[in-house]
């Protein structure tokens, strides 16, 4: 996940800091277990207290908010046939814009995993297009746009030009307008791509 503050768990006693740690993978495991409301031990979350950081203009921070999306999460998770460890780790997945946090690390090794150019080559606007679009349609957000796939780039600072161009040539994408969506008759494609992705391995072939 593409965040530049330093992320630190705190454990506390009413207002007395009990224990912390700055463990980046305790921290995205701890973050999971709130997204999706089902940690590895003990009873399932139903909020969140304490001195957390302020929600940003117009997130909801209800925990039937929070468990409906951490639910749609974990199905996303699972159509990719990921851990959704995996899944938060590098998108982050989100019901609040830009809706997908890329993650630097996972999109070089994406790029050292596919060809420059060529039908398998993966532009940074088709990975854009693609996480959103299986995300808008899991998570029943609507349908994805050129604007918010743009700004999924700006997460890590990749190159916005040829934005059309790029969805237009992609085959499992289709795109109407300033709409995105899904070819339905590629989505295992576009399931491909994002798994690969998310998980850091190299582009599986047809299932």
């Amino acid at each position: 996940m593409a965040v530049m503050a330093q992320l630190r768990i705190q454990l506390l006693a009413e207002t007395v800091v009990v224990a912390e740690s700055d463990d980046a993978e305790l921290w995205r495991r701890v973050f999971t277990a709130i997204q999706t409301g089902t940690p590895r031990l003990g009873q399932p979350v139903t909020g969140i207290s304490g001195t957390g950081s302020a929600p940003e203009d117009g997130a909801e921070t209800s925990a039937e908010k929070m468990n409906l999306e951490g639910s749609a999460v974990g199905r996303f998770a699972a159509e990719l046939k990921i851990d959704v460890e995996d899944m938060v780790g590098s998108s982050d997945p989100s019901t609040n814009a830009p809706y997908i946090h890329l993650n630097p690390h996972n999109w070089e090794t994406l790029k050292k995993n596919t060809p420059e150019r060529g039908p398998t080559a993966i532009a940074p606007i088709t990975l854009a297009g693609t996480l959103l679009a299986l995300w808008f349609d899991i998570a029943k957000l609507g349908t994805a746009t050129v604007g918010q796939a743009t700004a999924v780039l700006d997460t890590i600072k990749l190159p916005t030009n040829n934005t059309r161009r790029g969805l237009e040539n992609c085959p499992w994408l289709t795109l109407r307008g300033n709409s995105i969506t899904v070819n339905p008759s590629q989505r295992s494609r576009a399931i491909r791509v994002a798994r690969a992705y998310c998980t850091m391995k190299p582009l599986s072939e047809k299932e």
